[in-house]
C-alpha cells in the first residue's frame, strides 16, 4: 500500500483505488494522540512518502489547520512535478473554495487553487527568474491554514486522505477521535 501501481488510473479513480487501499490500514501514528484535543497530530502513508498533519483530531472541529507533506523530487531547492491533489474523506467539511492566502507550498503562495468537492487541488507556485539544474530528493509540504475553513468529519472514526502528484499517489489513515 502507500506508493500504487497506477498503470491506467489517473486522476479521480486513481485517488478512488489509493483511498481503496488504505481503508484497510489502520492509521500510522508518528506524534503521539496525547495531551488535549486541540493537539496537533501526524499520521504517515505505510511506505512513509507522505504524512497528513492535523491541529485537531476531534470529530466535528472546524477550522482545522491541515499540512501534507509527501517526498517529492526539488528543482534548486524548488518543488517539481505539477499540483499537489489532496483528496479528503467525504464526510470532512470542505468549503466551495479556498483562497491562495489560506494555502502555502513549501512557504509560498501556490499559483491557484480549485475544490470539487472533498478534493482540493494546489498548483505549485511560479519560479521567477533563471534556476539552476539541480535536482534533489526533498519535500513538498502544502499547509493549509485555519482560514481554509476546512473541517474534521462529525464522527469518530479511521478515515483516509489521498495525496497524489503526478503518477504518485498515497494514502494516509488519520483518526479522528470523539
Amino acid at each position: 500500500m502507500g506508493r500504487l501501481a497506477l498503470s491506467g488510473l489517473t486522476g479521480v479513480a486513481a485517488l478512488v483505488a489509493a483511498q481503496a487501499a488504505a481503508a484497510v490500514s489502520p492509521p500510522v501514528i508518528v506524534a503521539p494522540l496525547s495531551g488535549s484535543a486541540g493537539d496537533a497530530v501526524n499520521f504517515q502513508s505505510p511506505d512513509h512518502a507522505a504524512s497528513v498533519q492535523l491541529s485537531s483530531v476531534k470529530a466535528g472541529a472546524d477550522d482545522v489547520a491541515l499540512t501534507v507533506r509527501l517526498q517529492s523530487v526539488l528543482r534548486c531547492g524548488q518543488p517539481t512535478g505539477g499540483a499537489v491533489v489532496v483528496s479528503l474523506p467525504k464526510a470532512a467539511h470542505v468549503p466551495g473554495s479556498i483562497a491562495r492566502t489560506s494555502v502555502r507550498v513549501n512557504g509560498k503562495a501556490p499559483s491557484k487553487v480549485s475544490v470539487a468537492a472533498t478534493t482540493v487541488t494546489v498548483s505549485l507556485p511560479v519560479v521567477h527568474g533563471i534556476t539552476c539544474d539541480s535536482m534533489t530528493d526533498g519535500v513538498v509540504q502544502v499547509a493549509f491554514a485555519a482560514s481554509a475553513a476546512l473541517g474534521n468529519p462529525a464522527h469518530a472514526g479511521t478515515y483516509a486522505v489521498g495525496v497524489r502528484q503526478a503518477k504518485a499517489a498515497h494514502s494516509v489513515s488519520i483518526a479522528i477521535k470523539q
